[in-house]
Formats: structure tokens, sequence, C-alpha cells
């Protein structure tokens, strides 16, 4: 009953997008339209993603980051653009409407439109030209002459923010931050948080817990971020407890990827546990964003795929 009420609500957001997307071809630049769609989209990755429809959460969750990078001015939108939006919103209802949504024709045609949402984002947006106030010469010194030579264009700016361009090459995860200290515990979600479900562990009970209950609902988590170094139960025991209950809940069809957050101190329990494959790679602390999402991309090969 509640699939149907899904389904019925996602059809409708479905046909509002598509009438918004041709409303779109009349003012390309209409702001209200843009987040319109945002909306839309945002909503069928987040109840595809609570009631099961993982397929088209995954595939909803690329064409939102594509549709972001136009709101945050990092794309142009353009007609090309325009066609791959509507051709992202037929494959979310195709999906929808398919006995077998992973069946393999269906998963390659999700495959070749995300490599499409990513060429048609990827153009950085274009502004203006800047004229400058005329100025005059002063007494003392002619004008210079005018060069014909083009002015040198300003470096780009790097601001440590992923784009949305770069979270469309990244897949979607659901992951588990296991940390007690909240600082670390903030800046983990962060990162994880545009590339979909993130929940929080202070403990390693609670951990446990969440893991288990993954497993009991067979929504696994893809990626575990495990402190070593906690009260209670340290990381080596949550991570040796997670994988007894893979190999005895899933039986070694499919593991979650651990990393192991980590002070340069605990370099010898990270040996321990890679010796007794417990985890899968370790991060040091501070984080940085670009080696976990170096990582994840290790982890997690082609875009918009799961291991």
């Amino acid at each position: 009953m509640e699939n149907e009420i899904f389904k019925e609500e996602a059809f409708e957001l479905l046909d509002d997008i598509e009438e918004t997307l041709l409303l779109l071809r009349a003012d390309l630049a209409n702001a209200e339209h843009i987040n319109r769609i945002f909306r839309a989209v945002h909503t069928v990755k987040g109840s595809g993603a609570m009631f099961g429809f993982n397929e088209v959460a995954d595939f909803a969750h690329k064409f939102e980051n594509a549709i972001d990078a136009i709101r945050k001015g990092e794309a142009t939108l353009n007609e090309e653009c325009l066609n791959v939006f509507l051709a992202a919103r037929d494959q979310i209802k195709i999906i929808l409407e398919a006995e077998n949504p992973a069946a393999p024709e269906i998963t390659q045609e999700s495959q070749y439109l995300i490599q499409q949402l990513i060429a048609a984002v990827s153009t950085p947006a274009t502004t203006p030209p800047h004229t400058p106030l005329p100025v005059a010469p002063t007494p003392q010194a002619p004008a210079a002459p005018k060069s014909t030579a083009p002015a040198p264009e300003p470096p780009p700016q790097n601001t440590g923010q992923p784009t949305a361009v770069d979270l469309l090459q990244l897949p979607r995860l659901t992951a588990l931050i296991v940390e007690d200290e909240f600082i670390s515990r903030y800046i983990i979600q962060e990162f994880l948080s545009p590339l979909g479900t993130c929940h929080i562990a202070v403990n390693g009970f609670e951990a446990i817990l969440a893991f288990k209950s993954a497993l009991v609902e067979k929504r696994p988590y893809d990626l575990i971020c495990l402190d070593i170094m906690m009260p209670g139960m340290t990381g080596t025991e949550v991570a040796r407890e997670m994988r007894r209950l893979e190999a005895e809940m899933v039986g070694g069809d499919k593991s979650c990827r651990i990393v192991m957050t980590t002070a340069v101190s605990d370099k010898e329990v990270i040996v321990g546990m890679f010796q007794e494959k417990l985890c899968d790679a370790y991060l040091l602390k501070p984080l940085h964003k670009e080696k976990l999402y170096e990582l994840i991309q290790n982890f997690f090969s082609a875009p918009g795929t799961q291991s």
C-alpha cells in the first residue's frame, strides 16, 4: 500500500517536472522554475530511498546534483542540457514502471544518462564581460599605448568545496559515522551528507544496533567511518562484531567498506585490524575531504554504481 502511494506521488511529481522543464524552454534563466524542478527531484529521491526504491533514489540523486549545478551557477542551462534533463525525467518513470528496475538494459541506460548529465553541466557558467570605467591619464605622464594582446584570464579559484559536477561522479551511499567526539562527527557528516543517507552513532553499542538493524531490513550500509578510540567498545571490537554479523546474516555475499579514523598513535591497532581483515582503509585525523572522496571513488569504481 505504501509503495503504491509513493508511486502515485512520484508520477505526479514527474508530470510537474516535465511541465516545468518545457516552460524553461521559453526562459532558460527562470530561477523559480529551476528551484521547482530541484525540489521535485529531491522529493522523489528521498521518498524512493525511504520506501526501498533504490534504483529510483540512486538515479534521482544524480539528476538532483546536475540541477544543483545550475542552481548554484556552476553551469549554464541551455537547450542541450534541457534535453538531457527531460530524458532523465523519462528514465525515472521507466524505472518506476519496470517489473525489474535492476534489469541490465535499464541499468545500462541509467549509466549512459548519468554520463550525459555530467557532460551537460561540466561547462562552467559564463558571465558577461566587465567593462571598466575609463580613467584619464595623469598630466605628468602620457597614457600608455593600448595593447592588442588579450588580458590573461585569472586562474580558477579552488574553494575547497565539492561542486555539483564533482558529486555527480561519486556514488550515492548509505553511510554510518561512528564517532564519540562532536567536531570529528560533524566534519565527516558534512563530507558525506551530499552523497546520500548519513546516520550517526556516538558509541560502539549504538553502532552495532544500527548496523544489525540495517542488515535485518536488507538495507545494509555501504560505508562505515569508524573511530578507533572510543569509551566502552573500541573500534576494533565494533568492527569485529560487524564482520561477524555480516558473515552470519549476509553470508559474505556483500560486505560494507569500513574506514578507520585514527590518530597517528593508533598505527599498531590499524595494522592488527588489517591482519584480521576488519577494515578496508584508514584515514588520519583531522580528515580531509579529498582523501575521503578518493577512497570512495576507489571503493565504488563506476560512477553511479555501488559495489
